[in-house]
């Protein structure tokens, strides 16, 4: 950690976050003069398994034939296309792809930083943006352990804090998720990012080594264009079957449309 002190006020920093998990350098930084550091936790690329009945290596994915169309995938997911896929162009009936293959994958997509707010106490830590980052564009995907909802709901209850970094997996906005994705110890960097009623990035279910329904991809998409300074923030009750857990919480997001609670 690097330490200096600039008009009297400590400034701690770190080159990055990740220690070489991501090929994109995750820089951190406390400008604030209050001393905290980030929790300390392991970095993952990925999800790892805690207690989550996999199923996926019975429920591979099926290769496109070059447009990114692909024949019997789930409905309401996104699909990712594979190295199985064929390469772009094999059919020239097929439209290129909208979104590059194995984009997620290949985990962190623009640079970003992890950054202490100045109001610490009350939003602790946050995540913004360090490049211009297009609308639609991947930015990054929800990273923890799987769990079932039962060890969901017995670490919410005696593991505090929990509840804030605990994502359902929904296959749909009807029924409650199966599995969930605690990123309290196992994270990458998208658990610093803040709950806003004003956000600029979505989550999307995705699918792509596997179309395993109850385990998808938790995977944000810029709601717009995101300038380098911004701060990336998501709705905790984003709408597309991807939904927190954890009881109402008083919300400080400061939007001009908050609703007061998250």
């Amino acid at each position: 950690v690097d330490r200096r002190v600039v008009g009297g006020r400590l400034i701690l920093s770190a080159a990055d976050l990740s220690e070489g998990a991501e090929a994109l350098q995750v820089p951190w930084v406390n400008a604030t003069g209050d001393g905290a550091l980030p929790n300390p936790f392991v970095y993952s690329r990925h999800c790892v398994n805690a207690d989550a009945a996999e199923a996926w290596a019975r429920k591979p994915p099926r290769p496109c034939s070059g447009g990114g169309r692909h024949v019997g995938a789930p409905d309401g997911f996104r699909i990712e296309c594979t190295a199985a896929c064929q390469p772009r162009g094999a059919d020239p009936c097929c439209a290129p792809r909208p979104i590059p293959p194995c984009r997620l994958q290949r985990g962190l997509a623009f640079r970003v930083e992890v950054f202490r707010h100045e109001r610490g106490d009350v939003l602790g830590w946050g995540l913004r943006a360090r490049e211009p980052i297009p609308r639609g564009a991947f930015v990054m995907e929800y990273v923890g352990e799987h769990v079932s909802a039962a060890e969901a709901a017995r670490r919410v209850g005696c593991v505090e804090g929990t509840d804030m970094y605990l994502m359902s997996l929904q296959a749909s906005r009807a029924a409650r998720g199966e599995y969930a994705i605690d990123a309290l110890h196992v994270r990458n960097v998208s658990a610093f990012a803040n709950f806003s009623c004003q956000p600029n990035l979505e989550l999307q279910p995705v699918l792509g080594l596997h179309w395993d329904t109850r385990l998808p991809h938790a995977a944000f998409f810029a709601l717009r264009r995101i300038e380098p300074g911004e701060e990336l923030c998501y709705r905790r009750d984003d709408a597309r079957g991807m939904q927190d857990e954890g009881e109402p919480v008083p919300c400080s997001c400061g939007a001009y449309n908050c609703s007061g609670w998250l």
